[in-house]
């Protein structure tokens, strides 16, 4: 529970620090395109990509362990079973 707790002050600190030290990070230009370069993938821009992955990689790590425990306690029950 505590990586979680982590994770989510990490992630709107983050947010937080770009947003107030854009210019110094070179990130003032985060969000614009050209007109004629379209976005090479399904998300409107950079900043919905970044929130889309930075909560689709907890949840991802979430079912791997759920998995993990799920295959181990099964061969737990095939041990014991026999």
């Amino acid at each position: 529970m505590i990586f979680l707790a982590i994770y989510i002050i990490g992630y709107f600190a983050s947010l937080w620090a770009m947003h107030t030290y854009k210019k110094q990070l070179d990130l003032d230009h985060y969000d614009n395109t050209d007109p004629k370069d379209l976005w090479p993938d399904d998300y409107e821009s950079n900043s919905e990509a970044y929130t889309t992955m930075s909560f689709a990689w907890p949840l991802f790590w979430f079912m791997m362990i759920l998995k993990l425990v799920w295959n181990g306690l099964m061969f737990i029950s095939k041990k014991l079973e026999k």
